[in-house]
Formats: C-alpha cells, sequence, structure tokens
C-alpha cells in the first residue's frame, strides 16, 4: 500500500511539474506586463461596459486609478454597442436566428510618453487605437418567447466579458509588440 501511495505522490508531482513548465495556467488569467499595471478607466456614457472591464482588469493584478497623474496607461472606452440582427428566417416566413454582435473600440494612452526621464516601456504608442468585436447566434423560439429573450440576456453579458477579456489579451500583447516593431525598423 505505502509503494502505491508513494508513486501516486509521485505521479502527481511529476504531472504538475509538466503542467506549470508548458506555461499552462487558469483560465481567465491574463497576467499584464508591470509596466502598465496603474490603469485610468476613462469609459463615459458605458458605465456598464466600464464596471465589467474594471473587475477584469482588477481580477488580473491590474490597479484601476482615479487620477491620470497615478497611471500609467488611460484607457478610454471610445465605442461600446451590441446590434441584434436576423440570422436566418424560417420558411413560414419567421425569424428561426436572431445574431447578436458586439464591437468594443478603446484608445491607450501611454502616460508615460511626454515624460523625457521615463524610458517609455510600456510598450505602447503615445495613443493606438484597439478593436475588438463577437458574435453569438440564438434560436427564436416562438412558442416560448420568455426563454429567448432569458437566452437574449444571457448572450449579452457573456459578450461583455468576452470583449473585456479580449481587451486584457490585446493590454496584455501590447509590450511584446512595441520590441518587435522596433526590432523590425532597426537597421
Amino acid at each position: 500500500m505505502t509503494l502505491h501511495r508513494t508513486r501516486l505522490v509521485l505521479l502527481i508531482t511529476l504531472l504538475s511539474v509538466i503542467v506549470s513548465a508548458c506555461g499552462w495556467r487558469l483560465r481567465g488569467l491574463t497576467p499584464l506586463p508591470e509596466s502598465i499595471q496603474r490603469i485610468y478607466l476613462d469609459a463615459g456614457a458605458y458605465s456598464d461596459m466600464a464596471k465589467i472591464i474594471a473587475q477584469q482588469l482588477e481580477f488580473n493584478g491590474a490597479q484601476v486609478v482615479a487620477s491620470l497623474e497615478q497611471a500609467n496607461i488611460a484607457l478610454i472606452v471610445d465605442e461600446y454597442r451590441i446590434e441584434r440582427r436576423n440570422a436566418t428566417i424560417g420558411s413560414n416566413g419567421r425569424v428561426a436566428e436572431y445574431e447578436l454582435n458586439g464591437f468594443l473600440a478603446v484608445f491607450i494612452e501611454n502616460q508615460n510618453a511626454e515624460d523625457p526621464n521615463s524610458d517609455n516601456d510600456s510598450g505602447l504608442l503615445d495613443r493606438q487605437r484597439l478593436e475588438m468585436s463577437t458574435r453569438r447566434v440564438y434560436t427564436n423560439d416562438i412558442n416560448n418567447v420568455l426563454a429567448t429573450e432569458r437566452e437574449e440576456e444571457t448572450l449579452r453579458k457573456d459578450i461583455k466579458n468576452d470583449l473585456a477579456s479580449r481587451l486584457l489579451r490585446q493590454l496584455q500583447r501590447l509590450p511584446n509588440q512595441r520590441q518587435a516593431n522596433k526590432l523590425e525598423t532597426q537597421p
């Protein structure tokens, strides 16, 4: 029995080492570079989207600050929308499926860009625009309208979360993109 238990412990330890060595991490965790850890978020009229973005930023280790002076970068929500359109029409002339299209556009401003003493290693240009989009399709059940409405509400929440996650993944890649651009332009 002791030999079996020892083998089991060794197997679990070995699997843990292999999984951690290959870069695996829990889903949803998007660690941001240190150079963009303090973020000022300005969402204007899009407060519901701002809440979700702020939650995901904080969950992933960033600090959402109250003023521009405290921030490494400013994240300005320029455009956010979810549009519903007919995806398919049934043989009876009624909508069989709807499509929800979500779109998010943000401006990212490097707060260290004008500081001559800063090494400006945040990976950001002075100001750049990032755009994300996602799509969901759902069935229109004319016999169960309430369930169809609930499904649409759920999908709208999923779209908001998906757009915020896509934003974080793009923020995570920014420093690497900037360094790759520098290498390409060097003679």
